[in-house]
C-alpha cells in the first residue's frame, strides 16, 4: 500500500478572499432592479480542480467553473430557493459571475447561502442532501459530487451586487488496485468500505448548518482497467478512513471480497490523495489485540497450504488459517476465556514460511486467582504486647541461603514458598503516584485490588496494556506515607490492627540482603511495576529485585539510592504510618528502636503466574507451577 497527499499541507478548504483575476471587469454601480442580484464567485486558488493533469509525474484536478453551472441560492432562514445560473466565466475557470432573480427581495441586511446544484445533491426544502453512495469512478464525472458552499452578505445598498467565495465539501480519492485475477473487460464495478465510512450529509440553504450524516458504502460502477491495474476516482467526505477496502467481482462471477487498500489517514475537503493496493506478500504477523475477532487476508493467488504447525500444540485452535486458492485467511476467535492467551501460528507451502503470533490481551483479563512465589519469604511470629513484638523469625519454605546477593528467581528451583493472590476488577481511580522507575509524578489508574499478601490484608494496584508496544504491566501500590491514614484497615491475630504495603530498600547493589527501614517518606504511592509475558493461555508476572536490574525509587520530596528489592507488611497501632506508631521487635540483641517487626517480609523477585481455567499449564520453571 502506498499513500501520497497531493498538495503538501495547504488547506484547500481555506476561503479565498478576493478575486485576482483581471478578466472580470469590476463591479461598477447600476440602477437597482427589485430582486435581481449579480454574484461573483472565486474557487479555491489552489489545483485540485476536474480535468486530469501531468498524470505521469503530478496526478492533480484543476476546478474550474462551466458555462452550463447553476448555483442554489437562498436566504437566511427562508424556503424559497433561487436558481442563478453562469455568465461570464475568467479564463483559468477560477471566477465567474452568476445572474438571477431572488425570491423575495430582502429589505436589509441578510445573509445569503449558496451551493452549486450538482447531480449527487438535490435540493430539497432550501437543503443540499449530498449522497455519494453511487458514483461513476470516471475522473470525468466528478464534478457531479464536488459540492461547493458558500456564504455571503446582502447588503441592498450595493445595487445588487455580492462576491461569494467558495469551498470544497469533499475530498478526491484516485485509487489503483492491483487485480488478484485477469481481467476481460474494460470497466469493472468496486464496492468501496471502510469502518464507519461517512457517504451522505444534509446542507441547509436555510442557516449553512450541516445534518443527517449517513454511513455506507460507496458503490463505483465503471472504473476503468489497464491490464491489470484498476483505476477509480471517488469524491468522499472529510473524515478518517480507517481499514478502507474493496469487494470486486472477477470475470467468472468470483468475489474477491475485502481487498485491503489503505488504513487510517485523514481525508481533508479540497484535497486529492492516491492509494494503490497491490497483491500482498505472506509477510510476517506479531500483535497484540484486544479479545475482539481478529482476521488478516492476504491475495496470493494459487497458493496452497501445505503445512500448519500451532504452538502451544494445544489449545491454540483459536488462531487458524484457510486458502481458497486466491486468498489466505488467518483469523481468530473472540477470547471469552477471561484471560490473556497467545499462539503462534507456522504455515507454508515447500520452503516458504509465515509466522502469526499473536496475543489477546485486555486490562480486564488480570481479575483471579495467581499463584506467587517469591524468592525468600519470612515473617515474624510469637506473642506480641501493644508495643513490641517477639523477634521470632520463621521463614516459609526451603530459602536459598544467606550468601546469595542476586535475589533472582531460577527457572527450574523450587522455592515452595508458594501462597494465592486473588486479583479483583474495581472502577479505576485517578490517584497520585510515583512509577518506581521515574523521578516524575504520575497519574496511575488504580483499577484492580490484590489480596492474599497478608491476611485479609487489600492492598491496590494497577493494570496497563499497550497493544501497538505489546507490553503489560501489574503495578503494587506501596504506601510512601509519613503521617497519612493506611493503606488499608484489617484485624488479625497480632497486635497491629492496621497495616501497610511497603517496599524493601536495598542501599547497595552487590549487597542484596542490606535492606533498610521501609518508611522513607514522602506523601503519596509508589507503583512496584512487573513485567507481563503470555504463552499459550498461561500468563506470568515478573517483579525483578535481582541486583543487575533492581528498581531505583523516587519520591516526591526526596531522592535517595535506595533500591526496591521486595515487598514487606508493617503493622501500626493506630492509622497513622509513622515510626511513633510501629509494632517493633521485643528487645533482646537488637535495638528495638531501630528494627521493626515485620508481619512478612517476600525479599527478592516476586513472579506470579496463572492459566486460564480448562488449559494446560505451560512450564515457566520449577516449583513456580
Amino acid at each position: 500500500m502506498e499513500l501520497k497527499k497531493i498538495f503538501g499541507g495547504i488547506a484547500l478548504a481555506a476561503l479565498v478572499a478576493a478575486c485576482s483575476s483581471d478578466d472580470i471587469a469590476p463591479m461598477t454601480p447600476d440602477t437597482p432592479q427589485t430582486g435581481k442580484l449579480t454574484i461573483r464567485t472565486s474557487l479555491p486558488s489552489t489545483r485540485v480542480g476536474l480535468s486530469e493533469q501531468g498524470e505521469a509525474t503530478n496526478p492533480g484536478l484543476k476546478v474550474q467553473w462551466k458555462a452550463d453551472d447553476k448555483l442554489a441560492v437562498n436566504c437566511y432562514q427562508q424556503n424559497s430557493v433561487s436558481t442563478f445560473t453562469a455568465g461570464t466565466i475568467s479564463s483559468d475557470g477560477h471566477n465567474a459571475e452568476f445572474t438571477g432573480t431572488l425570491a423575495s427581495t430582502p429589505t436589509g441586511k441578510t445573509t445569503l447561502f449558496a451551493v452549486n446544484q450538482i447531480v449527487a445533491a438535490p435540493i430539497v426544502d432550501a437543503t443540499a442532501k449530498l449522497d455519494l453512495t453511487t458514483q461513476t469512478g470516471k475522473i470525468e464525472d466528478l464534478g457531479n459530487y464536488d459540492l461547493l458552499s458558500a456564504k455571503g452578505e446582502y447588503v441592498p445598498t450595493n445595487n445588487g451586487k455580492i462576491d461569494l467565495s467558495m469551498k470544497h465539501n469533499v475530498g478526491f480519492i484516485r485509487g489503483t488496485i492491483i487485480l488478484p485475477f485477469t481481467p476481460t473487460t474494460e470497466t469493472y464495478a468496486v464496492k468501496l468500505k471502510a469502518d464507519g465510512l461517512a457517504t451522505g450529509v444534509w446542507f441547509s440553504l436555510k442557516d449553512g448548518s450541516e445534518s443527517n450524516q449517513s454511513t455506507g458504502d460507496i458503490n463505483i460502477s465503471a472504473a476503468k482497467v489497464d491490464g491489470n491495474k484498476l483505476t477509480f476516482y471517488a469524491a468522499v467526505l472529510p473524515q478518517t478512513l480507517k481499514n478502507m477496502r474493496a469487494d470486486i467481482v472477477g470475470p467468472s462471477a468470483e468475489a474477491y471480497n475485502d481487498l485491503f487498500i489503505t488504513d487510517n489517514f485523514q481525508v481533508e475537503a479540497g484535497k486529492l490523495y492516491t492509494v494503490t493496493r497491490s497483491n500482498e506478500k505472506l509477510a510476517d504477523v506479531s500483535l497484540w489485540t484486544d479479545n475482539k475477532a481478529w482476521s488478516k487476508t492476504y491475495d496470493v493467488a494459487k497458493y496452497k497450504i501445505t503445512t500448519i504447525e500451532r504452538i502451544p500444540a494445544e489449545g491454540s485452535d483459536w488462531l487458524s488459517v484457510t486458502s481458497d486458492g486466491t486468498q489466505v485467511i488467518v483469523s481468530a476467535t473472540a477470547n471469552t476465556t477471561g484471560a490473556p492467551r497467545q499462539a503462534k501460528l507456522i504455515f507454508g507451502n515447500g520452503s516458504q514460511k509465515t509466522t502469526i503470533d499473536l496475543t489477546q490481551i485486555e486490562e480486564t483479563d488480570f481479575a483471579g486467582v495467581w499463584d506467587m512465589t517469591a524468592f525468600k519469604t519470612f515473617y515474624t511470629k510469637g506473642s506480641a504486647s501493644t508495643t513490641n513484638y517477639d523477634s521470632k523469625w520463621s521463614a516459609a519454605g526451603t530459602t536459598p541461603s544467606d550468601n546469595r546477593t542476586d535475589l533472582k528467581i531460577v527457572d527450574g528451583v523450587n522455592y515452595n514458598n508458594k501462597t494465592e493472590l486473588n486479583l479483583v476488577n474495581k472502577t479505576g481511580k485517578t490517584v497520585t503516584a510515583y512509577e518506581s522507575l521515574s523521578q516524575n509524578s504520575q497519574k496511575a489508574t488504580n483499577n484492580v485490588s490484590i489480596t492474599g499478601l497478608f491476611e485479609n490484608l487489600k492492598t491496590e494496584a494497577l493494570t496497563k496494556v499497550d497493544h501497538s508496544a505489546k507490553q503489560a504491566t501489574v503495578g503494587i501500590f506501596i504506601d510512601t506515607h509519613t503521617s497519612t491514614k493506611a493503606q488499608r484497615l484489617y484485624t488479625g491475630q497480632y497486635a497491629g490492627e492496621y497495616a501497610a504495603l511497603m517496599p524493601e530498600l536495598s542501599t547497595k547493589i552487590n549487597g542484596g540482603w542490606s535492606f533498610q527501614y521501609a518508611t522513607i517518606g514522602g506523601v503519596q504511592y509508589t507503583w512496584y511495576t512487573g513485567t507481563v509475558s503470555v504463552v499459550g493461555h498461561t500468563t506470568t508476572v515478573r517483579w525483578n529485585a535481582n541486583t543487575s536490574g533492581m528498581h531505583k525509587l523516587k519520591t516526591s520530596d526526596k531522592t535517595p539510592s535506595l533500591y526496591i528489592c521486595g515487598l514487606q507488611v508493617m503493622r501500626y497501632y493506630n492509622n497513622s504510618i509513622s515510626s511513633t506508631s510501629m509494632i517493633r521487635q521485643k528487645p533482646g540483641g537488637y535495638s528495638a528502636s531501630n528494627f521493626a517487626a515485620y508481619a512478612v517480609t517476600y525479599q527478592g523477585d516476586i513472579v506470579i503466574k496463572r492459566t486460564a481455567s480448562g488449559y494446560k499449564d505451560v512450564e515457566i520453571g520449577g516449583g513456580n507451577n
